[in-house]
């Protein structure tokens, strides 16, 4: 066998079956869209390759044409898919809608031709077996449409190959080595298609065939190291599908690479973003945007839901940040909870402050009021007010009417006091007014106030006043008051 002829067999088997592998590798292991975009690309690689194997090996016009068909199941697609590739990975928006579908319309014309009789004489005129300097070579002639699809072949990988350099320009430091690679990577498989377009440069080697296997492997690894190694598998340990937290990993620019089920049983809107900016997600729930700015373990509302978070940074070897992981757990029932004990808790302390059946202040609160009071509360006064009928109400219509005068009493007085003055209940039926940086006048006033309103419920009380300078002691003034009060209650019996 010509030595030649060794080599090929020997770099198409290892290529093919490095294309075969890489292919398998993509499509079990990796579940991202650009994971499988990458092992479409493989497997389509994978068939022109082998297929190209057993032509260069065939020993007759019948297997050459066969095995070129072979082929061209695949050739076709390649360059579109490259380019496809290439929207995936910088994601550059496509032109236009419809433009997936419009960039497949040539090579899909092209199997067409190739592989039905009445049309192949568009892309090629005849086919021949013709010996070779090592092999037997199909030679065709060409067709005008053959070199409309090396021309759309060379478009698409050019275009590829600007998506990766504007991608270079505007990515992060850390990713520019990557991307300068992708740029180099890509252009490389044109090379190859330019010299097929001169056979008499080729001595029977297939150029595109040679060139394409080598980009594929470096493209490749510059994908799965950059892209798919350093993020997924941290991501997509042994705990990441059956994890009961969710997970949601971004990449470098904030898109977001997988979700895994706890996730979406949460969040089902979220399956339609995945390989999308954090910014789309946000426009569609407002809520996500507090994502960016949590810290290492914080809280996150989401619809009358509670999540408990976790964010941390992804890093490669180098230092340089290639992404995040977002990790939460839903934490209701728990928040609910402990909304409960946190009202049940501020009810506590507001009863042991406020009386239950008036909503006014209490004796204990009183305590407290008076170790705060300022020299701008001086003087104040203090109205006394001890209510006549309870006893004989509740003894002759119950304690539920009494309750209803002691609520009527304490409305009363509320309705002729200003916000600044505390009324405490201190008994059950006694009352106090307390009235800061007041003046005797200003209390009588207020106390004729109570007296006509009093008369206008139908409510009878007594009352009696003081005041209160800061150096006056509170026991003294309050018995003042008290005294008076008393002395109000024995006029009105008299009258």
């Amino acid at each position: 066998m010509n030595g030649m002829l060794v080599f090929l067999n020997i770099y198409f088997f290892l290529a093919g079956l490095t294309s075969a592998l890489f292919t398998m590798y993509a499509l079990i292991n990796r579940k991202t869209p650009i994971a499988r975009s990458i092992g479409i690309l493989g497997l389509f690689l994978t068939i022109s390759l082998f297929g190209y194997l057993f032509e260069i090996n065939a020993k007759t016009l019948d297997d050459l044409i066969f095995w070129n068909h072979v082929q061209y199941f695949a050739l076709p697609f390649l360059p579109t898919i490259w380019l496809y590739v290439s929207f995936r990975f910088t994601r550059i928006k496509v032109p236009f809608k419809g433009f997936g579908f419009l960039i497949f319309l040539i090579p899909f014309i092209t199997f067409i031709l190739v592989h039905t009789s009445g049309y192949h004489t568009w892309y090629y005129t005849s086919r021949t077996m013709v010996e070779g300097p090592y092999n037997y070579l199909l030679e065709l002639q060409r067709g005008f449409w053959f070199y409309i699809q090396m021309g759309y072949t060379i478009l698409l990988i050019l275009y590829a190959s600007l998506n990766y350099f504007i991608y270079s320009k505007k990515c992060i430091p850390g990713a520019k080595k990557v991307a300068s690679r992708l740029v180099i990577t890509s252009v490389w498989p044109w090379v190859g298609i330019v010299l097929g377009l001169f056979p008499e440069m080729s001595s029977g080697i297939l150029f595109a065939a040679v060139f394409m296997p080598i980009s594929i492997v470096i493209f490749g690894t510059v994908l799965f190291n950059r892209y798919l190694i350093s993020l997924k598998p941290i991501a997509h340990d042994e705990f990441f599908e059956v994890a009961n937290q969710g997970i949601l990993v971004f990449d470098y620019n904030n898109y977001l690479v997988d979700i895994n089920p706890y996730a979406l049983n949460i969040f089902p809107f979220l399956k339609q973003f995945i390989n999308h900016s954090l910014n789309e997600i946000a426009q569609y729930a407002p809520e996500v945007e507090s994502i960016r700015n949590m810290v290492h373990n914080d809280s996150f509302e989401f619809q009358g839901n509670f999540f408990q978070t976790h964010l941390n940074s992804l890093k490669d070897v180098t230092g340089n940040s290639i992404g995040s992981i977002f990790t939460f757990i839903d934490i209701s029932e728990n928040h609910k909870v402990l909304e409960a004990l946190k009202q049940n808790q501020a009810h506590i302390e507001y009863l042991s402050v406020h009386d239950q059946l008036t909503g006014l202040y209490n004796r204990h609160y009183l305590e407290e009021h008076l170790s705060k009071l300022s020299k701008e509360d001086y003087p104040m006064g203090i109205i006394f007010i001890d209510m006549n009928n309870l006893k004989s109400t509740n003894d002759s219509k119950g304690h539920l009417a009494g309750d209803q005068l002691i609520k009527r009493t304490a409305d009363l007085i509320l309705s002729i006091c200003h916000e600044n003055d505390l009324i405490v209940r201190i008994g059950g039926d006694e009352f106090l007014i307390f009235i800061p940086a007041t003046n005797e006048m200003q209390i009588r006033q207020k106390m004729r106030l109570l007296e006509e309103k009093s008369k206008e419920e139908g409510i009878s009380f007594a009352v009696g006043h003081s005041i209160k300078t800061e150096k006056a002691n509170f026991d003294e003034v309050y018995r003042q008051a008290e005294d008076r009060m008393y002395m109000d209650k024995d006029l009105k019996r008299s009258e």
